[in-house]
């Protein structure tokens, strides 16, 4: 045994330890000094995120990647840039819809730790086992993201009828006029005003004020988009009652005259006359006495005495003359020349 052991390890030594020698230095040629750093990048970046967001890309940061690897690997695969790809996901846990809701212009800035694991390579998966990721350029990463978003008008809706003799004037709405959504860019796109729940007025006689709240489920479901803010869904909505037909009296409307003859003498009586109108509240309101006038055309006209029906404007649409006090005009004309080939006394 103990002539076997001095064969084995003491015997012809140095050449024993020189051959160890010999085959740990062939061994780090073909197998330590092989492995090489390679630079690439820019790389690709690819961002997944919620339909609703925008990541702006042009403002992000260049990547690029340190490999190392077999030289081997590298001679038969050409590793570049189009081979290796950053996935970069930015979900809740990295920026959540509220937060961006809640930041100027609806836009953040999220910052990302970038590692080896967010890298994809389209190397086979024999060669890709034997790549390995040194360093990443940078080490974060800043992410601007904004909330997509579309500010559309709210259109109120009436349904029933209020108490006989009253009518419901156009409703105001007193929190919101308009509301801002967000959603995909082009579900946004087909959506031009939001319709809120019909109002019921069935019975009433005077003003009232209503809570009306948009379903966000519904509308997320029907059309794929929902309100930026949750307090946004309920919105006041003053219902204006008032009395459907009421009269008003003009007392004083002036009589104007327009295209009378050139250097012609024009007498008129009366210079004014009093009307009364009829029309609903909100329509009578509209009138302003100072810009009435009861207008004479006198195109065409010569010399002599005529009996014109004035006419009353300008009145708001729906607004009704119900009496004047004078129906006819007395004009006279003097020096203009031949008279009109016309009935002296022209009625309506």
């Amino acid at each position: 045994m103990k002539n076997v052991f001095y064969r084995l390890f003491v015997r012809n030594l140095r050449y024993k330890v020189f051959a160890l020698c010999l085959g740990v230095a062939i061994w780090y040629s073909m197998t330590v000094r092989s492995i090489r750093n390679v630079p690439v990048g820019p790389v690709e970046r690819r961002f997944f995120c919620p339909k609703n967001f925008q990541v702006h890309e042009e403002e992000v940061a260049q990547i690029s990647l340190t490999l190392n690897c077999p030289s081997y690997i590298n001679e038969e695969y050409n590793l570049s840039e189009q081979m290796f790809a950053v996935e970069i996901v930015l979900g809740p846990k990295v920026i959540s819809e509220e937060q961006l809701a809640n930041a100027e212009d609806y836009t953040s800035v999220a910052t990302l730790s970038l590692h080896s694991g967010l890298i994809r390579s389209r190397l086979p998966e024999k060669a890709e086992g034997l790549v390995r990721v040194e360093s990443i350029t940078p080490k974060q990463l800043d992410v601007p993201i904004s909330l997509i978003t579309k500010r559309v008008p709210l259109i109120p809706q009436l349904r029933g009828k209020p108490q006989e003799g009253y009518v419901a004037r156009q409703l105001e709405p007193l929190s919101l006029q308009e509301i801002e959504l967000t959603g995909a860019p082009e579900d946004l796109a087909r959506i031009e005003e939001l319709e809120l729940p019909p109002i019921d007025v069935a019975g009433l006689s005077k003003d009232a004020t209503v809570q009306v709240e948009i379903d966000r489920d519904a509308l997320k479901s029907e059309r794929q988009v929902w309100p930026v803010r949750d307090a946004d869904r309920k919105v006041y909505i003053r219902v204006p009652i008032e009395k459907a037909i009421k009269t008003r009296t003009l007392p004083a409307v002036r009589v104007r005259v327009s295209n009378a003859p050139p250097s012609a003498t024009v007498r008129i009586e009366p210079d004014s006359v009093e009307v009364l109108v009829e029309g609903r509240p909100s329509q009578l309101d509209q009138i302003i006495e100072d810009r009435l006038a009861a207008e004479l055309d006198l195109a065409g006209f010569g010399d002599g005495t005529f009996h014109l029906p004035p006419e009353i404007r300008p009145l708001p649409e729906g607004v009704k003359i119900i009496q004047r006090s004078a129906d006819l005009i007395q004009v006279v004309i003097q020096g203009s020349g031949p008279k009109r080939v016309l009935e002296p006394e022209i009625t309506k």
